[in-house]
């Protein structure tokens, strides 16, 4: 059966998933159709894509049989999932997140995947997933560049080179960093009504990017904010002070790097840090 006549067999019978077998109707399976997943499953990456894994198959236990409309109440489907590791030496890898889209896209069962969790192994994925047209829904990719071409042309076109075979199969359920920062400092200053932060970044472009968006929308006053670099050692010991203290912590991951922004009412600074 071809992927897209799975596709909407598929999407028909999602639709009407509530809907229960008539009475005396045997529920017959009619197959299985398969959700492919990559996600870092071991080393240090684990404890960001096992959540990941373990919501995705309670999703299909509750789902159960999936049956199709009133018409053929007895067609139905089993559904399972496919999982994959793209770890390698302890840490994910481009490389092999893309060997894992190819061996899910060479299952004629499989109507779509989930993943990756990761930018890197998006931008690996996505030309092996979109000649075949195998939707992708990343739970937590953020780079811009992935499915926009903003206008400063920062991203060099590098959106439409990873579909270069077809038309756009790439769906994420978080939003881009270009928002990310400014949405925390948002969240600091008006949901929790902080009035001081102190920023942390680790150095990488993306780490810096949202430390910069966050100081940037942060209402700045008289020793309200403060910002500076730090390794991740370093972040890790002022997550440990601050918490400590009875600040709230706001943490941003995403590849295993980033920074934070730690905030309260009041109070001192740390030592060391460079003024705003």
């Amino acid at each position: 059966m071809r992927r897209w006549r799975l596709a909407f067999l598929m999407l028909g019978a999602l639709a009407v998933a509530s809907c229960t077998v008539g009475a005396g109707t045997p529920a017959r399976s009619m197959g299985v159709i398969k959700l492919g997943v990559d996600l870092p499953l071991s080393g240090d990456d684990a404890p960001d894509g096992l959540p990941a894994k373990n919501a995705i198959d309670l999703a299909i236990k509750q789902a159960g049989r999936v049956c199709g409309p009133d018409r053929h109440p007895d067609a139905c489907f089993d559904l399972q999932a496919i999982a994959y590791d793209d770890v390698r030496q302890g840490i994910h890898d481009p490389a092999k997140g893309a060997q894992n889209v190819q061996l899910i896209a060479g299952d004629a069962r499989v109507l779509a995947m989930v993943g990756p969790l990761y930018d890197r192994l998006a931008k690996s994925e996505l030309p092996v997933a979109n000649p075949v047209r195998l939707a992708m829904v990343s739970p937590g990719t953020t780079n811009e560049c992935l499915t926009q071409e903003p206008p400063d042309g920062h991203c060099q076109g590098l959106s439409a080179r990873l579909r270069a075979q077809g038309p756009n199969n790439f769906f994420r359920v978080v939003t881009t960093q270009l928002v990310e920062g400014a949405g925390g400092a948002d969240l600091a200053f008006k949901a929790l009504g902080k009035r001081r932060a102190f920023v942390i970044n680790d150095q990488t472009p993306f780490g810096l990017g949202i430390a910069t968006a966050f100081v940037a929308r942060f209402p700045i006053g008289p020793g309200r904010l403060r910002s500076q670099p730090a390794d991740r050692l370093r972040i890790a010991r002022a997550a440990r002070a601050r918490t400590g203290s009875g600040r709230r912590l706001l943490r941003r991951r995403g590849d295993r790097r980033g920074g934070f922004a730690a905030a309260r009412d009041g109070g001192a600074d740390a030592p060391g840090a460079a003024r705003r």
